[in-house]
């Protein structure tokens, strides 16, 4: 497990995109696998990688669709991804619970929710890289318990977690922190 921390506008969040591949670099080269991460087949490294960015960006669907990435699953693996990432609760006690609609103008979950919702996408069939960009940000003090239990989960799993935050209390515990600096 991994922290990177850094001041604002430091570039820890394209980091971590270059880290998953959503950026290629500049100079210099991120890899995985001896392969640079941007050339990778999303549809190869998908099972491979979990991603949550800062903004939690959902798709039109489902809570779980969103969870299973869009892909065949059944209601137990998208509930596990949801407790792994100690989200079950939160997102069971809404209305329409795992099948409530996201619109496309997402309207219908608060920040946080969105963000329950996007943490237990990135763990979905426990990925072995697990990448967080602030992901307890807009969350209340139970849900940054949770992403603390998640990366527990995730670590306990064998998973390398790489996250960034800028609330200490998620960082303790972890393995090593990188300082990013301008």
């Amino acid at each position: 497990t991994v922290g990177v921390v850094g001041a604002s506008g430091a570039g820890k969040s394209t980091l971590l995109k270059h880290l998953v591949g959503l950026q290629g670099p500049l100079k210099g080269h991120v890899k995985l696998d001896h392969i640079p991460a941007w050339q990778w087949d999303p549809e190869v490294l998908g099972p491979y990688v979990g991603y949550m960015s800062q903004d939690s960006e959902l798709f039109e669907g489902t809570i779980a669709e969103n969870i299973a990435r869009f892909t065949d699953s059944s209601p137990e693996e998208e509930t596990r991804a949801a407790e792994v990432a100690g989200m079950h609760h939160r997102i069971a006690s809404l209305p329409n619970g795992y099948d409530t609609k996201i619109s496309a103008d997402r309207s219908t979950l608060s920040g946080g929710e969105k963000q329950a919702v996007a943490l237990a996408r990135a763990v979905f069939r426990m990925p072995k890289l697990v990448v967080l960009d602030e992901p307890s940000a807009s969350m209340d003090s139970r849900g940054q318990e949770a992403v603390k239990f998640c990366i527990q989960q995730l670590r306990a799993a064998g998973s390398t977690v790489i996250v960034s935050s800028h609330q200490t209390p998620l960082l303790n515990g972890l393995d090593k922190l990188l300082l990013v600096q301008y």
